[in-house]
């Protein structure tokens, strides 16, 4: 069984400062997908974009070329462990 978990927040403000909050079960389907495709365990959508870290530099880029319909906001997800040993 796979589940994740959303925050509500901007991806400026550090994970410490974000607030949970449950989203649709109808947006689960695509955190899920979201999380299969990109190999990843947590991820932050901003503006329609997926946003993420680089674990070595901590330098924050987009995927421009993937735009998951999902509102802002950080999610993670379980039971999915990274394929990329360079994102955080």
């Amino acid at each position: 069984m796979v589940s994740n978990s959303g925050c509500s927040g901007l991806a400026t403000d550090s994970p410490d400062t974000y607030t949970y909050r449950g989203y649709p079960l109808k947006v689960q389907k695509k955190v899920d997908r979201t999380c299969r495709r990109l190999g990843i365990t947590h991820f932050v959508i901003k503006d329609q974009t997926v946003l993420l870290k680089k674990q070595n530099t901590g330098e924050v880029f987009s995927l421009n070329h993937y735009q998951p319909v999902l509102p802002d906001g950080y999610y993670y997800c379980s039971e999915q462990s990274a394929h990329s040993s360079n994102l955080e």
